[in-house]
């Protein structure tokens, strides 16, 4: 249906709004392992903020677009390696264990000299395996939507703490899901355009 130019499709809207609530959700999943960590301790891939957000909110603005981008690549990356594992390999089970492995398993081999290499780890396994069943069950139009809510939450450090210089930026991306949200539940609310039926040839 979205290759065939119905965007505010139902069905459409639907995979949208459904990828925005699991970007969100997969988000603060993510974020748990930082509850058992020690106070003050910092690891790789939570405890940062982007230095350009500094540049003030019309750099906010036009960084938007570079997530639309990366969000998508990233939902077309991870079906492209599911395909090429699913014409290498067959066995549907052994592509899911590969792709958790790539996904998971290399990164975390490659943090082991971090100090919170588990708790990395954590992340890395539960990042893949939700990718996985987000493609398989989903597909890619959801896998983008999830990588837009997830991108927008690391991109713009969310807080309602109006005194954080990156207040500014962190309310331009919850607007940004959150109209983004607003938009797909409309449609997705809607009863679309019925599909024309196929008329059967005249002589």
């Amino acid at each position: 249906r979205l290759r065939g130019g119905r965007v505010g499709d139902p069905l459409v809207a639907r995979e949208v709004l459904l990828g925005l609530a699991i970007g969100l959700g997969l988000w603060l999943v993510l974020e748990l392992p930082r509850l058992a960590l020690p106070p003050g301790a910092i690891y790789q891939g939570t405890d940062w903020v982007r230095a350009d957000l500094l540049l003030g909110p019309a750099h906010y603005v036009l960084t938007l677009p570079n997530v639309m981008v990366n969000s998508a690549l990233a939902g077309m990356g991870v079906l492209l390696i599911l395909l090429l594992l699913r014409l290498l390999l067959r066995v549907r089970w052994l592509v899911a264990l590969v792709f958790v492995a790539i996904q998971g398993g290399l990164p975390m081999l490659m943090n082991l000299d971090e100090p919170y290499a588990g708790v990395i780890a954590a992340r890395m396994l539960i990042n893949a395996v939700v990718v996985l069943l987000v493609v398989v069950r989903g597909g890619a139009l959801m896998m983008m939507a999830v990588q837009f809510s997830v991108l927008v939450a690391m991109w713009y450090p969310l807080t309602i703490d109006q005194s954080r210089f990156y207040a500014a930026a962190s309310t331009v991306g919850m607007l940004s899901v959150i109209g983004l949200a607003a938009l797909a539940a409309h449609y997705a609310s809607s009863r679309g355009v019925a599909m024309p039926r196929p008329q059967p040839a005249t002589a």
